[in-house]
């Protein structure tokens, strides 16, 4: 569930599938040999001395637990280290900023761990134990080193599924796209509410602008609608029928999202646009360009529909990706739309084309447009403004600004910093 992503940063993920999976196996490959070349030569020795001696033989035999207790306490000592140093690593890879707010906590340990009178002094505390209890003095570091890895990725591999489907309900064959929140509860955390008693309607084919300050709620909103995480209670309706009920494919596939971060993948632009609607037509396709201005981009590239763009889009301009990413969803032809400030990261003249191609994607469709900048949301049928996962004001862009409260509040702020910058 995508609640799992929140609370495990990036940098954690990719060291659990990739450090951590190797030292495992070094681990085993450093250690599974000479594990069976220990075990032969403990059964010839044990009986090359009951040959000789049963008497030696059996006094020999009772010490040999009190051998293998000794060399397990090295290994559950180094076992704790080796864990704190996994996860600084996972701070330094993932997120800098995460290292940074955590400089007294998990990295400060993680690279005490590492100096010289930390974790290499509990290992060579307990050597002269390891030489004394295995012939050779073979070194336990591969095997503390690989049971910490190996606790790490069974977390991985333990942790909860996403809920399972309830007996889906279809949508209704004839959509209009009116959504209704009702009474709806959420909380991340369960000792901090978030959104309480949230109830509002969405009508058909309306544009819904959602606004306020940075954790107000705004893009918990859309993730609910799209069934990322359960409700705490109450209920949403996507043309009355509870989404909870609804298979999650399906709903999604009845929602189109623009996002400020754009995704495109290796491949042409025509693959690009298909990929809302594989079985398109070139004909549907064209029309989906056409409308949302990629046409004029694609006839300045040498190859035209068939110009393969680099991984993540690299080739083209911010905007370039943008106007892709919006044919996407027009080629989809959603019954929702979500749009996340899809405008914030381009110039002026394509941002005008931008808007002229939502303006189509919006047209016959219900659409939540999440804003941070209000002179984009002017002409939105419905404004919410959220504080605290509260909705503190709704109402048309002239009728907020009338009121003089919250969202007067905003665009007085934006003026201000406009005029400054």
């Amino acid at each position: 569930p995508l609640s799992y992503f929140d609370r495990h940063p990036r940098g954690e993920l990719i060291s659990r599938v990739t450090n951590d999976i190797d030292n495992l196996a070094q681990s085993l490959g450093q250690t599974l040999g000479q594990l069976l070349t220990s075990l032969l030569t403990a059964i010839s020795v044990v009986a090359m001395m009951v040959y000789l001696s049963a008497t030696m033989a059996l006094v020999a035999v009772i010490a040999i637990p009190a051998g293998l207790w000794l060399t397990k306490v090295p290994s559950k000592l180094r076992r704790p280290v080796h864990l704190q140093s996994a996860h600084a690593g996972d701070d330094v890879s993932g997120h800098p900023e995460l290292c940074r707010d955590r400089g007294d906590g998990r990295t400060a340990r993680g690279k005490r761990s590492d100096e010289p009178g930390r974790g290499t002094s509990v290992h060579q505390l307990f050597r002269p134990i390891d030489f004394s209890a295995h012939a050779g003095g073979r070194d336990r570091e591969p095997v503390a080193v690989g049971c910490g890895s190996a606790e790490r990725v069974f977390e991985l591999l333990d942790a909860d599924e996403e809920s399972a489907e309830r007996i889906g309900v279809a949508l209704p064959a004839v959509r209009h796209g009116r959504v209704a929140f009702e009474d709806v509860a959420f909380r991340y955390e369960a000792e901090t509410p978030l959104i309480t008693d949230l109830s509002f309607v969405a009508d058909p084919g309306h544009t819904v602008a959602i606004v306020g300050p940075n954790g107000g709620g705004k893009t918990t909103l859309v993730n609910l609608v799209m069934r990322f995480y359960d409700l705490d209670a109450g209920r949403i309706t996507l043309d009355g029928v509870d989404i909870a009920q609804v298979p999650r494919a399906e709903l999604r596939g009845q929602v189109g999202m623009v996002l400020q971060d754009t995704w495109l993948f290796e491949g042409t632009i025509r693959d690009n646009i298909a990929y809302g609607r594989p079985d398109a037509t070139e004909d549907e396709l064209l029309e989906a360009a056409q409308a949302t201005f990629v046409d004029r981009v694609v006839h300045s590239l040498p190859d035209g529909y068939d110009t393969v763009v680099a991984d993540a889009g690299d080739n083209l301009s911010a905007g370039e990706r943008q106007l892709v990413t919006s044919a996407r969803a027009f080629l989809a032809d959603p019954a929702l739309l979500i749009l996340d400030e899809a405008t914030s990261s381009v110039d002026t003249r394509t941002e005008a084309l931008l808007r002229h191609a939502m303006a189509e994607l919006r047209t016959d469709r219900t659409s939540f447009v999440i804003a941070h900048r209000l002179s984009t949301i002017r002409d939105a049928d419905a404004i919410l403004v959220m504080e605290g996962g509260r909705i503190v004001e709704q109402g048309s862009h002239r009728t907020l600004l009338a009121r003089d409260g919250a969202y007067a509040a905003l665009h007085r702020t934006q003026l201000a910093a406009r005029a400054d910058a």
